[in-house]
């Protein structure tokens, strides 16, 4: 095997974890670490290119299995890398032994500080896989992330920048409803669908894809991320609100029963605010209008001189709307 064959076997491997077949990415990765990859060149950039591709396997892969296998790799390159690393050494300081002491001592400490190196590094990485794994069983955050790569990882493509943020965004408000238990019986495939739905709707709803298209994905982006209102991400993720009624739900319609109660609140208070600071007005029979002789009036007063002075009387004439005052 040589070692562009070594680097198309390692990219098959990663696409099949991708498809999520994992039995045959688990294969490959078994055939891989039996590889004997002492004969390649470490210094290469295509070898370097694989040990990436396997680093990223071990930590990123969807299955467990495969991360498991890709571990287990990482370790035997590992070992085959520092094996043929102290033999260069030996080899080395065997060959410059003959022609000076000095570079013998030189090519010595050379292998043995690439040795540490290489050890430091393996535990390096082990500390940082096991923080991750750790992260990964603990963290909230990181799980409702892996279920939105999950979903995003299902929904076709637009190969438009704004499109495919604005489906990753919504798949993010899906992926919370799926982890909060409330959607568990629907699967992932079909929130990915609805993710579709739902940015189609609003693509061709503004198809400039502008100002509007943008405040919708803010409006509805605040909505489903929102921990107080899990019933909208819940009736979206079952399909209760279809994907063009949703676009057209204004932000009241699409907020949580508590903030609309909130919202409820300062709107009587602001009536109740406005009404306080109009005038009250009195009807009376006690003044007569000078125009049209009636005495059916309202009247209101306002202290318009300074404090010591009467108040100033309004009067209107509630027949012919004949107003005038006094003091």
């Amino acid at each position: 095997m040589n070692i562009e064959e070594l680097l198309g076997l390692v990219e098959k491997a990663v696409k099949e974890d991708e498809n999520e077949n994992e039995e045959r990415a688990v294969e490959i990765l078994l055939q891989l670490e039996s590889t004997p990859i002492d004969a390649f060149d470490f210094t290469s950039a295509k070898f370097a290119a694989c040990g990436k591709l396997i680093s990223t396997l071990r930590k990123k892969a969807k299955s467990e299995a495969v991360k498991r296998k890709a571990k287990e790799c990482k370790d035997a390159w590992t070992k085959i890398i520092v094996a043929k690393s102290t033999r260069s050494g030996t080899d080395s300081k065997t060959t410059t032994t003959t022609t000076t002491t000095t570079t013998t001592t030189t090519a010595a400490a050379d292998a043995s500080k690439s040795n540490e190196n290489i050890e430091e590094k393996k535990k390096k990485e082990e500390k940082e896989e096991e923080k991750e794994k750790t992260t990964t069983e603990n963290g909230e955050g990181t799980a409702i992330e892996q279920v939105q790569r999950t979903i995003a990882s299902k929904v076709e493509r637009t190969n438009n920048a704004t499109r495919d943020r604005s489906r990753e965004v919504i798949a993010y408000g899906l992926a919370l409803a799926h982890c909060e238990g409330k959607c568990e019986d629907i699967s992932i495939t079909s929130l990915a669908r609805i993710v579709e739905e739902v940015e189609d709707a609003m693509s061709g709803k503004w198809k400039d894809l502008g100002k509007e298209y943008k405040a919708k994905l803010r409006q509805l982006a605040f909505n489903m991320k929102d921990p107080k209102n899990p019933d909208l991400r819940r009736a979206i993720a079952k399909r209760e609100i279809d994907a063009t009624t949703l676009i057209d739900l204004s932000s009241e319609e699409l907020g949580s029963d508590e903030r609309r109660a909130a919202n409820q609140s300062i709107r009587e208070h602001a009536e109740a605010e406005a009404v306080r600071g109009q005038r009250k007005e009195a009807s009376t029979t006690a003044f007569k209008c000078g125009k049209c002789g009636q005495r059916a009036c309202t009247f209101y007063q306002l202290q318009t001189r300074s404090a010591d002075e009467p108040m100033t009387t309004f009067v209107t004439c509630v027949n012919c709307e004949n107003r005038w005052k006094f003091c």
